[in-house]
């Protein structure tokens, strides 16, 4: 008997398991996803100013390279041996990986289930960027900077104005590389409140928006684009299993990525409680650190029974947060970009090189990397 295996959540993280699992003998693995299109988030940004992008970063998931059994559906419901789906299907399974993700107002929090109707919805929204006169964005994390910056680099006479929070932005950088993006940003025209918080009634992102920030700041723009961080997207654990939660909302989970006190579920990618930056190369190593476990577990099972299993159980890879070393860059547009690399501050020509001028290589690579034929 095939030792069977669902993933719930096909990001970067749940499609690498099931293309993986999909190679290995004695290995049933199902895919459940709500959607029936992957999507290269990392390119939300940039597809605001230019949508011709999403048709390199979005397809199909019967592209991709074989994943098992794909399920376009919704977990209502999870134990630690079976899965409920919306529709009331029961799916039986001996491990489960749990990477349901992340929300975010631009890009993540799309209620669009089909390919043509997500293209549509990135279409509009960069139509109506294209067309404003002045744009807003709350936020100064890596999606709001990025936001301002695509902007501010391919429609220079729209006027920008950025929220945050914090005293200085991009928090999870080195001062430095902060202080590089704020001079850039200032430098062409961007309007700065920072320390300053606005109120958004939920739904506004995309459309028009008035209002006052905390500080009494008025503020208007034709579109306003919201960037305040992620929602972990673990509902479904908090109200099935909500001891595997911490109090964020995270799912805990051991150095092999286990589900603390669930040995039977991994988790992995956005929704865990692993201390690094949720990036996407980080959440498809992940994938393939806990593909390789469950196969492991598979082929002892098979060879051995529970006994082997166990042994092997103790034996699985882990992880390490951020690889050992934290890496991030953060684009301001196609011409500038700042980053690190653990303390080390990137700025310049070597973080642009990289990444802002070459945002539809990292597409290229993920597509190379998950379909059949890219």
């Amino acid at each position: 008997m095939p030792v069977k295996v669902l993933v719930i959540g096909g990001g970067f993280a749940g499609a690498q398991v099931a293309i993986d699992l999909a190679k290995c003998q004695h290995v049933d693995v199902t895919l459940v996803t709500r959607t029936d299109y992957f999507e290269a988030s990392f390119a939300n940004a940039r597809s605001v100013v230019d949508p011709s992008i999403a048709d390199q970063a979005l397809w199909l998931y019967e592209a991709m390279k074989p994943h098992g059994t794909f399920i376009q559906g919704e977990v209502t419901q999870l134990s630690n041996s079976t899965a409920v789906l919306a529709d009331g299907t029961q799916l039986a399974f001996d491990y489960a990986a749990i990477a349901t993700g992340s929300s975010y107002a631009v890009g993540k929090s799309s209620t669009a289930l089909t390919l043509q109707q997500r293209l549509q919805e990135l279409q509009g929204l960069a139509a109506r960027v294209k067309a404003a006169r002045s744009v807003l964005v709350v936020g100064g994390g890596p999606l709001g900077v990025e936001l301002a910056g695509e902007v501010l680099t391919d429609l220079p006479g729209v006027e920008v104005t950025l929220v945050h929070g914090g005293q200085r932005l991009l928090p999870s950088l080195t001062p430095k590389a902060s202080a590089a993006a704020e001079a850039w940003l200032r430098s062409k025209g961007c309007k700065l409140l920072l320390g300053d918080k606005l109120q958004v009634p939920p739904g506004s992102s995309g459309g028009p928006f008035s209002g006052t920030t905390s500080a009494g700041v008025a503020v208007a723009a034709d579109v306003l684009l919201m960037a305040t961080g992620i929602t972990t997207n673990s509902g479904l654990l908090a109200q099935t299993l909500p001891d595997a939660l911490d109090p964020q909302g995270r799912v805990k989970v051991d150095a092999t990525l286990r589900v603390v006190g669930h040995p039977r579920l991994f988790a992995l990618g956005d929704v865990t409680d692993v201390p690094e930056e949720k990036l996407a190369f980080l959440a498809s190593q992940q994938g393939q650190l806990v593909a390789a476990s469950i196969a492991a577990l598979a082929a002892a099972h098979v060879a051995g029974g529970q006994a082997a299993t166990d042994a092997a159980g103790k034996r699985l890879g882990r992880w390490r947060p951020s690889k050992g070393i934290a890496v991030m860059i953060v684009t301001l547009g196609r011409g500038y970009a700042v980053g690190r690399i653990g303390c080390l501050t990137l700025r310049g020509w070597l973080p642009t090189a990289i990444k802002a001028r070459n945002l539809e290589g990292f597409v290229s690579k993920y597509r190379r990397q998950l379909m059949a034929q890219p």
